[in-house]
């Protein structure tokens, strides 16, 4: 559910999460923070009782304040300037324009590129430091005790905002989309967490079309569909993917230079869970209509949940997946296609880490919803038809990823037990 107070706030359980302050944690901490009470108030309040103090005093020790500064600046910038034309092949025209703004500069001890975040008046509050050393990896880092809130940007005057996950990456992005590029809006993240898009969308309501635009790895694609998530959780519903052919954007002018660009990496469940999906909900179409629909689900789950070894987990996984999509079908006269994009729409590949335990977790939570919503024949109002017909595609998803969890598992057994050179294996074989 949703708590409207103070910015929306997903519950879940005995569990909150702030989309727009990036925190969360238990019931006690949600009263302590959206009802500004003490510890001891916040659990008298749970437990609708007066609990008494303990008398022992607990000493805190008292943190000193530290103050943001930005590293001094070099008497010039040739080192800075040499390194993004000549190494990064950012354009000189948006080089300059940022050191104009006083928004880049070279570092005076280190001459690292200084990236510098400011907040609405002007005032810089983040810095995030690279080295401009070519050889071997390069230094990179925020200065310390800055701002993630204010993180290198762009404000421009139309609806759409490019995010990045350093500011190389949207320079370079700039670079081969430099016609009109002052017209929109750009944020550099300085990382994969979402507290400077956040920042960017309170202060520029006119934003509503937002394209993440992260590198094209497993890190860069699993904080896409976190980032996403957690925007329409706030009502931001025009989001979309913008991965480049390479594995950040800097490496397609790489390549346009004449170097080797380093390659796009694949994340290790994504391409399985569409190859799952091709695999059931065509099954699923095929199928006849389900005559007893949440009995046919329950008896799913509960088979499940017995299941007593892998082989039979990863089946009964995908029965229930299976049979959900049956229902879908069947409630909204849906295509295969339709039906395949509403259950991947439910995947979330920074997720697909946990534990098998919270997976079967996810799954009971699942069907508690679908049994308040499909447990009973009632008559439905076609107005919010689709919207409940959201739990079953939910189902599905979380089914499917304990099939996948399972069949990962099962892959990476059979190649530890395989391990060794290209000769054992052929010893092996012979």
């Amino acid at each position: 559910m949703l708590w409207e107070n103070g910015g929306r706030v997903t519950i879940r359980e005995n569990m909150w999460y702030s989309h727009y302050e990036q925190t969360g944690g238990n019931a006690i901490q949600f009263v302590q923070r959206f009802y500004n009470k003490s510890y001891q108030d916040a659990v008298q309040i749970l437990l609708d009782e007066k609990i008494e103090p303990l008398s022992v005093e607990l000493k805190k020790q008292k943190k000193a304040k530290k103050h943001f500064k930005l590293p001094k600046a070099n008497n010039d910038m040739r080192q800075v300037f040499a390194y993004l034309l000549k190494s990064r092949f950012i354009d000189r025209d948006i080089v300059e324009y940022f050191a104009h703004e006083k928004l880049l500069y070279e570092s005076e001890e280190y001459h690292n590129c200084v990236f510098v975040g400011i907040d609405k008046n002007g005032i810089p509050r983040h810095a995030h430091k690279r080295g401009t050393y070519t050889l071997g990896e390069s230094f990179k880092g925020n200065v310390d005790d800055c701002d993630s809130e204010y993180s290198f940007h762009y404000t421009g005057t139309s609806d759409t905002i490019y995010v990045f996950e350093a500011p190389i990456d949207m320079l370079s992005f700039i670079t081969l989309h430099k016609k009109d590029w002052q017209y929109h809006s750009y944020v550099s993240l300085c990382s994969v967490a979402d507290c400077a898009l956040m920042r960017m969308l309170k202060d520029n309501s006119n934003i509503s079309k937002i394209y993440l635009c992260l590198d094209n790895d497993a890190k860069g694609i699993e904080a896409e569909y976190r980032i996403r998530n957690s925007l329409k959780e706030i009502g931001y519903t025009d989001v979309s993917f913008l991965r480049p052919k390479y594995k950040d954007w800097n490496e397609i002018l790489r390549a346009r230079n004449g170097l080797v660009p380093l390659p796009a990496v694949e994340h290790p469940t994504l391409n399985k869970m569409r190859e799952l999906l091709r695999e059931t909900v065509p099954e699923a179409v095929k199928s006849n209509t389900l005559l007893f629909p949440f009995k046919t689900l329950s008896a799913d789950y509960q088979r499940l949940i017995a299941s007593q070894n892998d082989e039979l987990i990863a089946k009964n996984a995908h029965l229930l997946a299976r049979d959900s999509i049956r229902l879908a079908k069947a409630l909204l006269n849906a295509d295969e296609k339709e039906l395949m994009c509403g259950v991947f729409e439910k995947h979330l590949p920074h997720t697909d880490a946990a534990c098998f335990d919270n997976k079967m977790k996810n799954i009971k939570y699942d069907m508690e919803t679908v049994e308040r919503l499909f447990g009973n024949d009632q008559i439905r109002i076609a107005s919010v038809l689709e919207q409940d017909v959201q739990s079953l595609y939910r189902l599905a998803c979380d089914s499917l990823k304990i099939q996948l969890h399972i069949e990962m598992k099962l892959s990476e057994n059979f190649i530890n037990e395989h391990e060794g050179s290209d000769s054992e294996w052929a010893i092996r074989q012979a």
